[in-house]
């Protein structure tokens, strides 16, 4: 133990304090355990935080936006009156209907 050094310090022995019986040992064995399960769930909650961001993202991304902007061309030519978008005449159909 006194030769696991860490930038210098002793880190192995700091941690385990002064004792080292194979009861301590385990418990501290089971806090590392814990320590890096706890870790790894952070990591994984971490993880799907930043598959929704990157999933919400794909709004702004350039295909989307060309898209939407070449929608938005569609729209803008659309004439004001909606009676020149179609063939029909509108007399014709209101017979039709009667």
């Amino acid at each position: 133990m006194e030769a696991s050094k860490f930038e210098g310090r002793q880190i192995l022995k700091d941690y385990l304090g002064n004792d080292t019986a194979p009861a301590a040992l385990q418990i501290k064995k089971k806090d590392i355990e814990t320590l890096i399960t706890s870790d790894i769930n952070s990591l994984t909650k971490v993880q799907v935080e930043v598959d929704n961001i990157v999933a919400s993202n794909l709004t702004g991304s350039k295909k989307i936006e060309s898209l939407m902007s070449n929608v938005n061309d569609i729209f803008k030519n659309i004439p004001s009156n909606l009676d020149t978008i179609s063939n029909l005449d509108a007399d014709k159909v209101m017979k039709l209907v009667r």
